[in-house]
């Protein structure tokens, strides 16, 4: 008899912990938030261990006016983990119709009979419908440790996120170090960790040159952030996930992937056909907006040169200027405007008077003078640029790599004192670009642990003033024509 009851309880405990075990792998995480091009819609992103079969998105302006959306079977994309032969469940689901400008909470129900498989409450505002201020966080070459995800103090990333001190959030490259690294579980801690950051607000992903050119990786970053997607096919893009653009505000945003200069892509010319055509759509449609461009690799770095920067400068030699396949990745032009040079996204950003690009890469912080193509740079008051005729260049790859306090700069990269550059440092550092209207563009440089901007300045169109005209010539010191900058 007891020996029966033994039997019985023993039965009874591992039928507890399989159904425990289920639950738990029905609960929902990596939660995230990507935008879709619509201010009035908005796409929302989850994982789980096991598929799920009768889960539903409940979201609402008022509680007790719930919608409840299905999580359909086209909604569920299965992932298998390479190495491993894990299968997980990516979800993600467009909730539409929405009001600009207007807070709304959501729960994930993945099992509506059980609410341990139940997300918490998370509340997210849409951007506005009609131009309006509006802020984005940028950083790039963040880990998931010993960065500023682990700055719990005010000027934290998640603290920052959740005090609602910008909109949205662009992660412009080297994620996690790396998504695949020990089968995943680096990449699962960085989407944990950013949760909840990446819940309330669109948390937007770019390519670096860790994602790009490891296959491991890229499996993970084109499965994980499938999100992402919506947007870039809407933008018109033929790589959804690795070049998209949108409006947001006062602003009109292009991302591209920077590694097709450096790994001879067939997508490049692509690429930039499509940016051609997407700056040329935004400036005809709205000319006032200011025009932010983001990708990984850098374009100016101080005084420093490499293969990729001088080709995404000056372009490469073809025979036919229109024609990627007639060009010569290893041949950089040597000099802006060369003829029979082809493929210079720097031609593109003085044609549509670009006025910002921000890059990562570099573990630093760096921000140039406005800086014409002919390598002359505009020497401006170094905190208010009126009426600039050139781009700021902006490296903002100081968000942290490794396991400590404040210190960013792990591979010791010279930071750049170049005339043309107005500042720099390597403290654990995020930027916020804020345009207030169409005149008035604001730039802060975070720093993390201080909580306080460590630079700051602003761009104003100012009629009543006249443009500026670049006078100083900075000579490049350090050149390498036949390498991409070494990878970081």
């Amino acid at each position: 008899m007891a020996r029966t009851h033994y039997y019985k309880c023993l039965f009874s405990l591992l039928l507890f912990l399989q159904v425990s075990t289920i639950f738990c792998d029905l609960v929902p995480r990596h939660i995230y938030l990507s935008l879709t091009g619509d201010p009035t819609s908005i796409q929302i992103t989850f994982t789980t261990s096991t598929q799920p079969q009768n889960a539903i998105l409940s979201y609402w302006e008022e509680q007790n006016n719930a919608k409840k959306l299905p999580v359909t079977e086209d909604d569920v994309h299965p992932f298998e983990r390479p190495k491993t032969g894990v299968v997980e469940y990516i979800s993600s689901i467009t909730l539409s119709s929405l009001n600009g400008s207007t807070a709304y909470s959501y729960q994930i129900i993945v099992n509506p009979r059980n609410t341990s498989t139940w997300s918490q409450i998370y509340e997210f505002k849409t951007l506005p419908t009609t131009p309006s201020p509006v802020s984005l966080c940028i950083f790039g070459d963040m880990g998931s440790y010993g960065s500023i995800l682990m700055h719990k103090g005010a000027g934290g990333l998640v603290p920052s996120a959740q005090s609602r001190n910008f909109d949205f959030i662009i992660h412009n490259g080297d994620i996690a170090y790396n998504l695949g690294t020990n089968n995943g579980t680096i990449g699962d801690d960085y989407m944990n960790n950013i949760q909840p950051a990446s819940a309330i607000m669109p948390y937007m992903f770019i390519s670096g040159n860790h994602e790009y050119s490891s296959p491991h990786d890229t499996i993970y970053y084109q499965n994980l952030f499938l999100g992402q997607t919506q947007l870039g096919t809407q933008s018109q893009s033929k790589n959804p996930l690795f070049w998209y653009s949108f409006d947001a505000g006062y602003f009109h945003i292009s991302v591209v992937n920077s590694e097709v200069y450096c790994e001879n892509s067939a997508t490049l010319g692509m690429q930039y056909q499509w940016l051609d055509a997407d700056l040329a759509a935004a400036k005809s449609n709205n000319p006032n907006n200011f025009f932010l461009v983001v990708f990984h690799r850098h374009v100016y770095n101080g005084d420093h040169w490499s293969l990729d920067s001088l080709l995404m400068r000056n372009g490469m030699k073809c025979t036919n200027t229109l024609d990627y396949s007639t060009c010569n990745v290893s041949q950089p032009c040597t000099t802006f405007g060369e003829r029979d040079c082809g493929f210079s996204l720097q031609s593109l950003f003085v044609k549509y008077n670009v006025d910002i690009v921000v890059n990562g890469h570099k573990h630093y912080y760096c921000r140039h003078y406005p800086i014409s193509p002919y390598q002359t740079y505009e020497t401006q008051n170094s905190d208010v640029y009126y009426n600039p005729q050139n781009p700021v260049y902006i490296i903002s790859g100081a968000a942290g790599i490794e396991n400590t306090p404040d210190f960013n700069n792990k591979d010791k990269d010279e930071i750049p004192s170049s005339p043309s550059v107005a500042s720099s440092f390597d403290s654990h550092s995020y930027s916020i670009l804020t345009a207030h209207n169409y005149t008035h563009f604001e730039f802060k440089q975070i720093h993390a642990k201080k909580n306080a901007a460590k630079d700051q300045f602003w761009i104003i169109r100012d009629p009543q003033r006249p443009a500026w005209t670049d006078t100083e010539y900075f000579e490049a010191s350090h050149q390498s024509d036949t390498v991409c900058s070494d990878a970081r």
